[in-house]
């Protein structure tokens, strides 16, 4: 087997997605996520389906999995998290994404618009004793 065949496939999946093909791009990203189960690429996919699809719970176990540290990956995280109402989760990739996204003004303005229709605003951690990162949760066990 060709080992780029899944990153080839998974992509067909996100082009199908993105024509609107969400039933073609089910099928190929199911097939492909049974094929690889732990590949980042086919779990980001799968949970951006998913997302598109506004199944929030299956977004976020997707998303988190996946472990891929993008802003925007981040950004559908943390707006499926507040839509399933988890907010420590979501403050969590809250402040991910703003240690992520420094210096992008466009990133910070999204996420400050998405914290702020939920009426959430990005804060320090009280919970964490001075010295001690916080602890990962909500976005699948990145370190900060």
């Amino acid at each position: 087997k060709n080992p780029e065949l899944p990153d080839l496939r998974t992509y067909q999946g996100l082009i199908l997605m993105r024509q609107g093909r969400l039933v073609e791009a089910e099928k190929v990203l199911s097939e492909e996520l049974g094929r690889n189960p732990r590949e980042p690429l086919v779990l980001m996919a799968v949970g951006h389906l998913s997302f598109v699809q506004e199944d929030w719970a299956r977004a976020v176990d997707h998303l988190e999995r996946s472990k891929i540290v993008d802003t925007r990956v981040l950004l559908m995280l943390c707006e499926a998290q507040l839509k399933l109402e988890d907010r420590e989760g979501a403050q969590e990739t809250a402040e991910l994404i703003t240690t992520l996204g420094a210096g992008d003004a466009p990133v910070q303005a999204v996420l400050e618009r998405l914290l702020d229709r939920y009426g959430l605003e990005l804060e320090e951690r009280p919970d964490s004793p001075a010295g001690t990162p916080p602890q990962p949760g909500g976005v699948g066990g990145h370190a900060r």
